[in-house]
């Protein structure tokens, strides 16, 4: 079950913050489900996927004084890479290496 965590939190915790726009279907691909969550007065704001002292942030609303981004396109060619690999543990060690590799980690 994702907990709540705030922005500040995720800043203190992790050494690098990542936001992407189609982390969901990325994860999807992979399996994964998020950590924290966060929400406001409005509502849901962003879901966290935490990987090695890495944050992987991606919602509605932008995450803001983000360091890196993974852009749309990008996201879309790390999604049709993933969907050519057949185990799950490769999935997952791709789209982490993927992800940084597209942000500039």
């Amino acid at each position: 079950m994702k907990q709540h965590i705030t922005r500040a939190d995720v800043y203190r915790m992790y050494d690098t913050v990542i936001f992407c726009d189609e982390i969901k279907n990325i994860a999807a691909i992979c399996g994964l489900f998020p950590e924290y969550y966060n929400a406001g007065t409005f509502g849901w704001n962003w879901d966290l996927y935490a990987f090695d002292r890495v944050a992987v942030v991606g919602g509605y609303r932008s995450f803001p004084k983000y360091t890196r981004r993974v852009d749309y396109k990008d996201s879309k060619k790390i999604e049709k890479h993933l969907k050519t690999l057949k185990t799950q543990r490769g999935k997952v060690a791709a789209a982490i290496r993927l992800i940084k590799k597209y942000a500039g980690v």
